[in-house]
């Protein structure tokens, strides 16, 4: 991935971008809602889908520390020049500078272009070989910077998302790229090097008609899907069989859970401190199950708790957790941190089809791009607005 190179399709994300809906994190879809997830990432980058997912709860005494650099690296090349020349085994502080390169230019990419010593304890941590929920951290990273592009300028806030939406948007909608002709099954590689050919018009029209027989989604999980040499050496997989290491990962994958994304700057543990600020995103997998295989549910309001988080109401619309939740938190595994099973339904297998329709239409907007004559008066108009505008200036000017 990392010798491919990538360009941006600007007209993809002016289009899809409109689509998102921060509550849900979901592009809300004629067809039904949609959203990268944890299988997902887990396709496209092979990142572990268990471990220690929230970056404040990664406080391995075990980790070398290392002092954040005393000046700003102006780009990720200033940073690897320091050891082109270094012979010998690599040392502790080059195997960590490393791995801090690999995770901010080609994981998580800061929107700043250059190294960010946010990431550097992470590479700490990376550098003693323990397995951290990597997928995690970087959904929940894609879902914040989706949710700042909505509430800011998007074209100019995407930043490190953009590799992972083009990603996944050539992957579901394929049949709307071109790709290099590489015989076999699309790759990541592949899919980084796709070219969108549709107009602005053309792929709006898409995705307000359109249904999800029309696109071609990746293969479905099954049981040789999880096979990367991280699973296969991990302590926790040693004496599992293939089928139980299937269902925990899927498991990891389709259930609910938040996703702490605040920064890792080099803070004293969370655990041992109260009322701390987080910042947190909603991985809610039922809302696009069709995504795994699985049959689309219509969201219901009855939810089933396997512990006793109640209480987490109050903190979480205040943003803010107690010392005791931050325990409670703590104290269950990662795999199954706040998992919500959605009671079954007992309508008709095909009633999301019937009920997003009507709900499509209050949530979705509905937009399309001006005719050809229509952007002809805009810009005519523009032109003569500043016309007069600067009229008007110089006659200011004259007059003083």
């Amino acid at each position: 991935m990392s010798k491919v190179v990538m360009s941006k399709q600007s007209l993809l994300f002016d289009c899809i971008l409109r689509l998102w809906y921060p509550a849900s994190n979901a592009f809300l879809f004629s067809w039904g809602p949609m959203s990268p997830t944890l299988y997902d990432i887990y396709l496209f980058t092979g990142l572990s889908l268990i471990g220690p997912d929230s970056p404040y709860f990664i406080d391995d005494s075990a980790a070398p520390k290392l002092a954040p650099p005393r000046y700003c690296f102006p780009s990720y090349r200033a940073v690897m020049k320091q050891y082109e020349l270094c012979s010998g085994e690599p040392s502790t502080t080059e195997h960590i500078m490393f791995l801090w390169v690999l995770v901010c230019q080609y994981v998580f990419c800061p929107i700043s272009g250059k190294p960010s010593t946010e990431y550097l304890p992470l590479a700490c941590a990376l550098s003693t070989g323990k397995v951290y929920n990597l997928g995690a951290m970087l959904l929940g990273s894609f879902y914040q910077g989706m949710n700042s592009c909505v509430a800011n300028n998007p074209l100019s806030r995407l930043g490190g998302v953009a590799w992972i939406l083009q990603v996944w948007a050539a992957a579901y909608f394929s049949r709307l790229f071109s790709f290099p002709d590489i015989p076999g099954p699309l790759t990541t590689k592949s899919l980084m090097q796709g070219r969108f050919e549709l107009s602005a018009v053309e792929f709006i029209a898409f995705l307000q008609t359109k249904s999800f027989s029309d696109l071609t989604p990746p293969p479905k999980p099954h049981i040789d899907s999880f096979s990367q040499p991280w699973i296969t050496v991990h302590p926790l997989f040693r004496d599992e069989s293939r089928e139980s290491i299937f269902n925990i990962l899927f498991t990891a994958c389709v259930h609910h859970r938040f996703l702490i994304v605040d920064c890792i700057d080099g803070r004293p543990s969370v655990v041992a401190r109260a009322n701390v600020g987080w910042s947190f995103e909603f991985y809610n997998p039922a809302l696009f199950a069709r995504q795994f295989g699985l049959h689309q549910v219509v969201p219901h309001s009855v939810l089933y708790y396997p512990l006793d988080i109640s209480h987490l109401g109050s903190e979480i619309e205040d943003g803010r957790f107690s010392k005791a939740s931050v325990d409670l938190l703590s104290a269950i595994p990662s795999l199954f941190l706040n998992p919500i099973r959605v009671c079954a339904s007992e309508e008709e297998e095909n009633s999301f089809p019937a009920w997003w329709t009507s709900r499509y239409t209050v949530l979705a907007p509905t937009f399309s791009y001006p005719s050809g004559t229509s952007i002809i008066f805009a810009y005519l108009l523009v032109f003569l607005t500043a016309l007069c505008l600067a009229f008007n200036i110089s006659c200011f000017c004259s007059q003083r």
